[in-house]
């Protein structure tokens, strides 16, 4: 039964959609982080102490009827929630304007917990000042939820950093796997060079065997291969100011 003052009920698992609301979902849930299994622990012992916070989320085409909630604040409960094979989640409901009030909430939150390390605390104060239509200035925004302008400009170093990081990264990765593809093209091009053309029957159809094997080990390695450089020089070409790659509070 809903609070009305507090506005905290008890909702279905069933009635959220955890990927309503990408831009809430700061660091991404890895269940099976250190995180994750302590903060899975600590629910099952004493049960959620803290509610998650949630608004209302329509889009016709992945929901076709009922309400369903977007998740704001509080990703890793509602999946460790899950886990536990609970059916209800508590859970307070908020109204948001926008993405941008959604993502105001979810700062909010995660700086509560203290659970983001420096480079995230940059990345999502940049995110709200991209979404800003006011195009405030980041130690503004910082100043708003508690955050010195000396603290707010290390934050933003941080992720920047670790941004020009994770771009090295891949490109070190990605010419790696394209020198693979060089030494796999010289090695078979070795085989086909040094292969001696038999005059035995048997022999011939044994070599050809032999070859086909390899041949298809390569192709399938080969594929295999050039979908990982697309994908790396997909996430090389997303690493944007408004992406984060692993973030979300351990809440």
């Amino acid at each position: 039964m809903e609070n009305l003052e507090t506005n905290i009920t008890s909702i279905l698992l069933t009635e959220i959609d955890p990927d309503a609301i990408e831009i809430t979902n700061i660091r991404k849930v890895d269940e099976t982080s250190t995180n994750f299994q302590t903060l899975k622990t600590h629910i099952k012992t004493y049960g959620q102490r803290e509610p998650i916070l949630v608004r209302r989320y329509r889009d016709n085409e992945r929901h076709a009827e009922g309400t369903i909630y977007g998740i704001v604040d509080g990703h890793h409960r509602f999946a460790v929630t899950k886990s536990l094979n609970q059916t209800e989640i508590k859970a307070e409901i908020i109204e948001t304007k926008n993405e941008l009030d959604d993502l105001i909430r979810a700062a909010g939150a995660n700086f509560t917990h203290k659970s983001l390390v420096a480079w995230e605390m940059g990345k999502i104060l940049r995110d709200i000042k991209e979404k800003s239509e006011t195009k405030r200035k980041l130690e503004d925004i910082a100043a708003d939820f508690g955050i010195a302008r000396s603290t707010a400009f290390k934050y933003q170093a941080a992720y920047m950093n670790y941004k020009h990081a994770q771009k090295n990264k891949n490109k070190s990765i990605t010419q790696h796997v394209e020198f693979n593809l060089d030494k796999l093209q010289e090695k078979f091009n070795e085989i086909v060079r040094n292969t001696e053309i038999p005059d035995d029957f048997k022999i011939c159809e044994t070599k050809i065997k032999e070859i086909n094997e390899i041949l298809n080990m390569f192709i399938s390695y080969k594929r295999t291969l050039r979908d990982k450089m697309t994908e790396l020089k997909k996430s090389e070409n997303e690493q944007t100011p408004n992406e984060f790659s692993k973030t979300d509070s351990v809440n």
